[in-house]
């Protein structure tokens, strides 16, 4: 990846903790899961690649900062349409973490990707919980959109880290699960 990150590869499955409660996020009545996992903790099936990348940078906390990282995926979404009622996605997330990283770290990537892509975004603020107030915005090109900013200090602490972090998520297509099916 030519702008200095490494790619890991998370699992599908998680928690609710990890996926959800760590990102000041409520665990929905409904969400894709295991109703009998091998492992009894990792019953959620991942909705987004955020939790995957924020553990991986827990595990590399100890590198030289800053540490850059992505991971290129298929999450799963609840979609009454779909078959079994759901849809899988692919999704590309990127993350930095250091000490003097923020929105303008993921805004900078975003925009080097999608230049190199040929797109051009059009971005609009957003306010979630999982981001820190003023600093995220959601975007929108042709072909993709999603979501980047800086992590709230509580979810940044709450994944074991002391400096800030820097996240885009987007997703690349839809995939059709139904052709599977048959």
């Amino acid at each position: 990846f030519g702008l200095g990150f490494s790619e890991i590869m998370s699992l599908p499955m998680t928690t609710e903790e990890d996926h959800y409660t760590k990102f000041r996020l409520e665990v929905p009545e409904h969400y894709p899961r295991v109703a009998n996992p091998k492992l009894k903790a990792l019953t959620v099936i991942r909705t987004h690649l955020m939790s995957g990348v924020m553990q991986a940078l827990n595990e590399n906390r100890r590198r030289p900062m800053p540490v850059r990282l992505f991971e290129l995926d298929n999450v799963v979404a609840l979609d009454e349409s779909g078959v079994n009622g759901v849809r899988e996605e692919r999704r590309l997330c990127l993350a930095e973490v250091g000490v003097e990283v923020g929105y303008a770290n993921a805004r900078a990537v975003l925009d080097s990707l999608l230049r190199e892509l040929g797109e051009e975004a059009t971005y609009e603020p957003f306010d979630g919980p999982t981001f820190v107030p003023g600093r995220a915005a959601t975007f929108e090109t042709e072909s993709f959109s999603g979501v980047l900013g800086e992590l709230h200090p509580e979810v940044v602490t709450g994944f074991g880290l002391d400096h800030p972090v820097a996240i885009v998520e987007l997703t690349l297509s839809t995939v059709d699960i139904g052709a599977y099916a048959h």
